[in-house]
């Protein structure tokens, strides 16, 4: 039987890599995305341990890659969320 596949996002790496997850991971193959490892391999302040430890995480696991059209369509509905909650925020402000 195969296992379920799991991917993880920025904060449960972090978390579980910080030994703070409130459950245990469920058992499956787990994947991380690209922009997920280049996230948790450009926090500034970062220790050498810390990034060791993030590199051999990610080698244990599969990073997986996005294709052009993935990310055209990301662009594009980051930009009407961030639209979206600039215009909530503004008229919030303005009552």
């Amino acid at each position: 039987m195969t296992q379920p596949l799991i991917l993880l996002d920025t904060n449960i790496v972090l978390y579980f890599l910080g030994g703070r997850l409130a459950n245990p991971l469920a058992s499956g193959q787990y994947l991380v995305s690209v922009i997920t490892e280049i996230e948790l391999l450009s926090y500034p302040n970062l220790r050498p341990d810390e990034e060791t430890q993030i590199i051999d995480f990610l080698n244990k696991i599969s990073v997986v890659s996005i294709d052009s059209d993935i990310k055209k369509l990301t662009i594009s509905l980051r930009k009407q969320y961030i639209a979206f909650f600039s215009l909530v925020k503004y008229s919030n402000n303005n009552e």
